[in-house]
């Protein structure tokens, strides 16, 4: 007659399933910390799913544009840059919104009223783009219309960098 010596647990000591190396106990508890496991890594990675989207949103054409639009109407004080009017203000792109090099560029931006903006008979920046832009350069600096037709000519800009410094734009008391 063979003598057999039961097979012990190599967690806990106690008598071992048969032809396992653990009793049953050890493996549901390994068993549940493997699904406790499988839970933390999917909502690590919904996490960063959530982050991913969240990330894209920022970085979206329509949040930049309205951030842009927000924050330059307070850096510029919220009143019409030519004539002083404060009611229904609008920012107005310098070089055009197709130019992605400085479309969400703060310095790319004139605060106006409609009538200067878009309606005016005399000077709007629509209507008569001429007079806008010897305006701009006269009141802002030659230097500084030719540094932003510099930076208009960037191919693939940043677009984490135009978020960060939008964010961070504080209402100026030194207008340039």
């Amino acid at each position: 007659m063979v003598n057999f010596k039961p097979r012990l647990c190599k967690h806990c000591g106690k008598p071992a399933m048969k032809n396992r190396a653990i009793c049953f106990i050890c493996q549901k508890q390994n068993q549940k910390a493997e699904r406790l496991a499988k839970a933390a890594r999917l909502d690590l990675k919904r996490q960063k799913l959530k982050e991913m989207k969240q990330d894209k949103k920022e970085l979206s054409t329509k949040y930049l544009d309205d951030l842009w639009r927000d924050k330059t109407k307070e850096y510029y004080g919220r009143q019409c840059e030519h004539c002083g009017k404060r009611e229904g203000v609008q920012s107005h792109h310098i070089i055009g919104r197709s130019n992605f090099g400085v479309r969400f560029d703060y310095r790319n931006c004139c605060v106006l009223c409609p009538s200067c903006h878009k309606f005016g008979r005399y000077f709007s920046a629509h209507g008569t783009p001429t007079l806008f832009t010897q305006f701009i350069i006269k009141k802002r600096g030659e230097a500084w219309h030719n540094d932003l037709v510099v930076r208009s000519r960037i191919l693939k800009p940043d677009r984490k960098l135009f978020l960060e410094e939008l964010r961070s734009l504080k209402a100026d008391n030194n207008k340039s």
